[in-house]
């Protein structure tokens, strides 16, 4: 069994006031899903994450579809294997953490 997740903190917004934590509670995630919950792949998408093969990882709309397009064309996954969505966003003026 293979799990494979991506978690995604969207920090700055174009309408509205940026917010402090949600890149590093994406990248925390992704670091307890590698280190500690055993994952076999996690990407990690927010407006301070490195580039995954010359492509930006930041999380704008653009950027997440072509991601998913692109991973989803080829079968990667097989019976029993699990893709985690972690998303950090704010909604309206609360927090929400969609898991």
């Amino acid at each position: 069994m293979t799990n494979i997740a991506i978690t995604i903190g969207v920090q700055e917004y174009q309408f509205f006031r940026s917010l402090k934590y949600t890149a590093n509670d994406a990248e925390k995630m992704r670091n307890f899903l590698l280190k500690e919950a055993g994952f076999d792949e996690v990407l990690y998408y927010s407006d301070y994450s490195p580039e995954i093969n010359g492509a930006s990882t930041r999380p704008t709309r653009s950027n997440l579809e072509f991601l998913l397009e692109d991973e989803f064309k080829k079968a990667f996954m097989g019976i029993g294997d699990n893709f985690w969505f972690f998303l950090v966003v704010m909604v309206v003026e609360k927090m929400v953490l969609i898991i």
